[in-house]
């Protein structure tokens, strides 16, 4: 079982690695300064610190760990560390750092998946969690009849499992730019389409301001009511829907 847990995809070697992918100027924290951001891959000596950062604001601020209240349980973290070390195998994690530093303020966790890949369902098999169990039926039943693949008939996208900023950093375009520059790395790869799931309120609207196309949508208080296993949350969820969207190039 082990032995499938893995990615199909690879990154070609040749290919320049880290590689920034875009910059842009925003406002400092604590002044008035405008500074200089940079998206880039994420270096491979940064990984664990990534992963770290993921943990740390991914299970505190997404809706669903939010209401699962994911960050005080400890399996469940170790659940998502698991799946994140995974995918960060591949190098295409994108992470934004400000000119002149090396601390990380905001990452998208993006990665190349392919029609046969199984790796999702090899890790159900490994979750420690009761709470991760019920965030990955959350993901199942919105994926229920709707297969990308087929949809879009193609044998990979460019997908993603989190897209995250620092609190001291947000209101600063960070998560626009990182969903604009899906559209270099898909061609720089020569990948058709990127896709995603997105579960908040906010990401929804800048996944629209930035043109991704609606593919399904299912809203908390709907899914949660026809579901026991997960009824409970419902009044917890503080964002109104989850989403497919995605951007064909």
């Amino acid at each position: 079982m082990t032995e499938k847990l893995e990615l199909i995809w690879n990154r070609p070697e040749s290919s320049e690695y880290p590689k920034v992918w875009c910059t842009f100027k925003a406002s400092d924290i604590n002044t008035d300064a405008v500074v200089e951001y940079r998206i880039q891959d994420l270096p491979e000596s940064r990984i664990q610190d990534g992963i770290d950062f993921m943990a740390q604001h991914f299970c505190s601020d997404e809706p669903i760990c939010e209401a699962l209240e994911v960050s005080k349980d400890i399996d469940a973290i170790e659940d998502f560390k698991l799946l994140w070390k995974l995918i960060f195998k591949q190098k295409m994690v994108l992470a934004c750092f400000k000119s002149g530093s090396d601390q990380i303020v905001g990452m998208n966790a993006t990665f190349v998946k392919c029609k046969d890949d199984h790796f999702m369902e090899v890790l159900y098999t490994q979750i420690k969690s009761e709470k991760i169990r019920q965030y990955a039926e959350m993901m199942f039943l919105l994926r229920e009849n709707f297969n990308i693949f087929e949809v879009y008939e193609l044998d990979k996208h460019l997908s993603c499992i989190g897209l995250v900023i620092d609190r001291t950093y947000r209101r600063r375009g960070i998560a626009e730019q990182f969903l604009r520059c899906r559209e270099a790395i898909c061609r720089e790869f020569g990948i058709r389409m990127t896709s995603t799931v997105f579960t908040a309120d906010s990401s929804n609207r800048i996944a629209d301001k930035v043109r991704f196309k609606m593919d399904k949508i299912i809203r908390y208080k709907d899914l949660c009511n026809a579901h026991p296993l997960i009824n409970s949350l419902k009044e917890n969820i503080k964002s109104d829907a989850m989403t497919i969207k995605s951007i064909v190039f």
